[in-house]
């Protein structure tokens, strides 16, 4: 039997400031309220960013995200996505300034995708090309979309701000759409 995927309360606390930042504390409150019932969380509970989550409770706050805010699609989960690279991944500047181009940036990623999703699936580095990196996190035993538009958003934006190059990222393959693996290939 395959354990759940679990998240980093990092990714969960970035959510909520999204919405707090779009929505305000009321929307926050009521989202989390909702979260509460779905998940067994206590009223009020302190959610600490190195907390282990659900993989799924982030797929249902993404979703409650996006129904708060009247927002459909997938443009709002790369929304998030940007946003966590934006205003939660200073605590990961200081280790990745000195992987200053993206090839050492996308070589460094999955050892943080190893320690920050447990149970989702390994991740690993290739470059097939020039200019080109290649991540896949092999069998997924748990995938929502919500999390790979995010991810791959968050990787876009991050290697941006570490690298200061821009990248583009394709999805190849998607676990949450049926594919054995999730591919996401990068060019810059």
């Amino acid at each position: 039997m395959n354990e759940k995927a679990m998240i980093k309360g990092t990714t969960i606390l970035s959510r909520l400031d999204f919405l707090r930042e779009r929505g305000g504390e009321d929307a926050v409150k009521a989202v989390r309220k909702k979260l509460e019932n779905s998940f067994d969380l206590k009223a009020g509970e302190i959610i600490l960013s190195m907390s282990w989550f659900p993989l799924k409770m982030d797929d249902a706050l993404c979703r409650l995200v996006a129904k708060e805010l009247g927002k459909t699609g997938e443009s709002i989960f790369r929304e998030m996505g940007i946003y966590s690279a934006k205003h939660h991944s200073k605590m990961f500047m200081r280790i990745l300034e000195s992987r200053n181009t993206p090839d050492s940036f996308f070589a460094m990623i999955p050892r943080f995708h190893n320690t920050y999703d447990k149970n989702w699936g390994q991740m690993v580095y290739s470059k097939p090309e020039e200019n080109s990196a290649l991540l896949t996190v092999r069998s997924p035993g748990e995938s929502y979309r919500s999390n790979c538009v995010s991810t791959i958003a968050y990787l876009e934006e991050t290697c941006r701000l570490v690298t200061d190059t821009r990248v583009i990222a394709k999805e190849q393959a998607c676990g949450a759409l049926g594919n054995p693996d999730c591919e996401w290939f990068f060019t810059w």
